[in-house]
Formats: C-alpha cells, structure tokens, sequence
C-alpha cells in the first residue's frame, strides 16, 4: 500500500463559534464540533497505520471517536498545533472579533522573526515547526496516517509542500493569501498532489442546521422530507460514505431530533403536562 496522509482540521471549537476564551490550549469543541468529530471518524475506509495528534484540546477531542472506532492503532502527540502569533496573556477572555484589528496588524507587519510577546512564537518558528512535520512524515512506512492539526498549520503544510521558496518573508506574504480551512475539512495528501475534502457537503449541512434550528412544528414534516433526500442524494452521488449516512438518518431522521419534534407536539396538544 501507497502512503497516504490525512490532515484533518479539528472540529468546531467555541472560539470558532465566537465564545470568549481565556486559554487557547484548552479551548474545547462546541456541541457541533462533537458532531463534526463523529462524523469525520466514519469517513475512514479502514484502520490508520498511525494517528498523529496535536496537543491541543479542541484536536485531542477531535480524534476521540477515531480512536474509539480504532482503539488499537498507533497514536503519537506530535507538535502540530495551531500557530500561535499573539501572545496569549494579550488574548484572555476575548473573542476573534475582539482580536481582528491585533491580528490584522501583525500581518500587514510582515516580520516572519517578529515574536508578539512570552507564549508566542513567531512565522520562522512556526513554519520551521511545520517543515519538522513534513520531514517526520516522509520518513515513515507507506500506509494510511491521519493527523488530527489546526487550520494553519494544514496550510502551512499545504504551502511548504508545493513552493520551492526559500524566503520565509516571502513565504510569509503567500501564506496570509491562502484560503481558509473548514472545521474537520480533510487534506488527503498522494505523492503527486493532494485533495482537499469537505466532512459535508454544504446542501446536506443546510438541511441538517434546518431541521434542528426549526421551532414551528407546520414546517417539520417539510424539512424532515428534504433531509431524508438530502441524505440519500449525497449516499447515492458517494459524497458521504453508507456509514455516515447510516448515522446521519439514526441522529437526525430517527433520533433526537424526532424526539425534539414529539415533545413539541405533545406541548402544544397537551400544554399543561
């Protein structure tokens, strides 16, 4: 077997879903990261020969339905968390938002040896951090490896692999224009390129947020139909696996959401019990 590498971005956090935090270390998932983790788990076609993953909460937690479906493969902690470029002192108990025109400023400075203060580490570090990795990879057996990382680090990664450059300012000013990574989007690196994969498609992610953000019990049924194709237009088109949609029609179609509907029902029907 070829070797094929799997960078998997960690699930939504609630920094991303724009909590206040007060250690970037320990941010964990919000209640849909959890359901981005369980999902990207049953997206493997078969065991990892290796599951790396980056010391960080959000992608510890990540991992954990991975490695309970594959309780007996191989799992390392490498140094592959997020790049930490403000310093952390400086970002307590503050959201993105709060910290948009800090991080805005660090990067119109283009000074990739700039270190913002104790905790941080500057671009040269960073990217130097994510070469490590790179090299760590190549020396390893063929086989499937799954890494559990953060956003820039998968696009430093993405960046190193492709360019032949060596200035790190001007590697610096590339990486600022690279697009973004989506909680648990999957990076599937070959020997001749690499292939960047979606935990769902968005139509799919649409009706889901549909349903369960749904408060008038007349529009259920409706939204419950549309899922229902939804689930099974994405199977049939293999743009989820028969065990994500197996799991999507138990959680959404079958399970608690149904429940939810019931329990709507029964308050309207019966508004006193």
């Amino acid at each position: 077997m070829s070797k094929q590498i799997w960078l998997i971005r960690h699930g939504e956090s609630i920094a991303n879903a724009g909590a206040a935090t007060s250690d970037h270390i320990i941010i964990p998932l919000s209640e849909k990261g959890q359901e981005q983790a369980k999902q990207v788990s049953l997206l493997l076609p078969h065991a990892p020969d290796l599951i790396i993953v980056s010391p960080f909460l959000r992608a510890q937690q990540t991992a954990e339905p991975t490695l309970n479906r594959f309780p007996w493969v191989r799992t390392e902690t490498w140094e592959v968390h997020e790049f930490t470029y403000l310093s952390p002192a400086s970002c307590v108990n503050t959201t993105a938002a709060d910290r948009r025109a800090r991080v805005n400023e660090y990067w119109d400075r283009l000074d990739p040896d700039y270190i913002d203060g104790e905790g941080a580490e500057s671009f040269h570090q960073f990217i130097t951090r994510a070469q490590t990795a790179i090299d760590r990879l190549n020396r390893l057996s063929n086989g499937l490896i799954v890494m559990f990382t953060h956003a820039q680090f998968i696009r430093a990664m993405r960046l190193l692999r492709d360019t032949a450059e060596r200035d790190t300012k001007v590697i610096m000013s590339q990486f600022r224009a690279l697009p973004g990574v989506w909680n648990c989007e999957i990076t599937k690196i070959y020997k001749d390129g690499f292939k960047i994969e979606k935990i769902l498609p968005r139509y799919l992610q649409h009706d889901i947020d549909q349903l369960i953000k749904n408060e008038n019990p007349n529009l259920w049924d409706c939204y419950w139909c549309e899922l229902y194709a939804s689930i099974n237009s994405a199977e049939v088109d293999l743009e989820i696996t028969e065990e994500q949609a197996a799991y999507l029609r138990k959680k959404y179609l079958y399970g608690d959401e149904l429940e939810k509907h019931n329990a709507m029902i029964n308050q309207i029907i019966n508004p006193k019990s």
